[in-house]
């Protein structure tokens, strides 16, 4: 075997070691106590946070705040359903149009009776 490959081979070689020997450092540190206690300790508070912001969640849900609002929405909800919404908006709309109305015929009536004054002033 020629020197060239003798080397290569070496370092093929460690290379092999090298990997198994990362092989067995991570294996050895999963399997260690210490990450066993510290990933108990991790799960653990994951649960408590959970349990903390379920409980959270109800009480927020059963806050009287939130019982109001969700009455006035029911509420706001029937009447839509019921028709009182829409017809107080229907009414709304009827008398705004109406006083547009009125305005426009207003103003439309004042522009074609002044030229008229102005005119007989003029001829006056």
């Amino acid at each position: 075997m020629t020197e060239e490959k003798k080397s290569n081979s070496e370092i093929g070689n460690e290379f092999d070691k090298l990997g198994e020997n990362i092989r067995q450092a991570v294996q050895g540190v999963w399997e260690s106590e210490e990450r066993k206690r510290i990933g108990k300790e991790i799960h653990d508070g994951l649960i408590e946070i959970g349990a903390t912001f379920t409980r959270l969640g109800d009480e927020f849900v059963e806050s009287s705040g939130v019982q109001r609002v969700r009455e006035e929405v029911d509420d706001f909800s029937e009447r839509i359903q019921g028709g009182d919404v829409a017809k107080k908006i229907n009414d709304d709309l009827v008398s705004l149009l109406q006083t547009i109305n009125q305005k426009l015929e207003t103003h439309g009536k004042g522009q074609t009776e002044e030229p008229a004054a102005s005119e007989a002033e003029d001829e006056g």
